[in-house]
C-alpha cells in the first residue's frame, strides 16, 4: 500500500489533488465510506483554497501559492469513515518553477 504521495508544483499554480481510499475502504465488511475529511499543510506558505469528497471514496484538494523555493510542504488528509476507521495520507509537494 502507498502511504507516501510526491510531487512537484510551480508557485504559481492552481492545482488539484486526490487521494482515492477505495483500496482500503473496499477491504472492510461492508465496505465503507468516507464520511468526513479534512486537510491540513505544513509548512504555512501552501494555501488550501477548496476540498470535497467525491463519494464514496476520493478526497480533493485544491491549492495555490507555496512559500520559497525548494520548500517541502506536507498536506495532509485526515479521513473519518462511516464505519469509525480514521486514516491519515500526505503528499509531499516541493515548490519549484517548473
Amino acid at each position: 500500500m502507498i502511504d507516501k504521495f510526491e510531487d512537484v508544483k510551480d508557485p504559481t499554480d492552481v492545482w488539484d489533488y486526490a487521494i482515492d481510499y477505495s483500496a482500503l475502504l473496499d477491504l472492510s465488511t461492508p465496505a465503507d465510506q468516507i464520511n468526513t475529511s479534512a486537510w491540513s499543510v505544513t509548512p504555512s506558505g501552501l494555501t488550501i483554497d477548496s476540498d470535497s469528497i467525491v463519494l464514496p471514496d476520493t478526497a480533493v484538494v485544491w491549492v495555490s501559492g507555496g512559500g520559497n523555493l525548494e520548500t517541502i510542504h506536507k498536506l495532509t488528509n485526515h479521513i473519518v469513515t462511516i464505519g469509525g476507521r480514521e486514516i491519515d495520507r500526505t503528499i509531499e509537494i516541493t515548490i519549484r518553477h517548473t
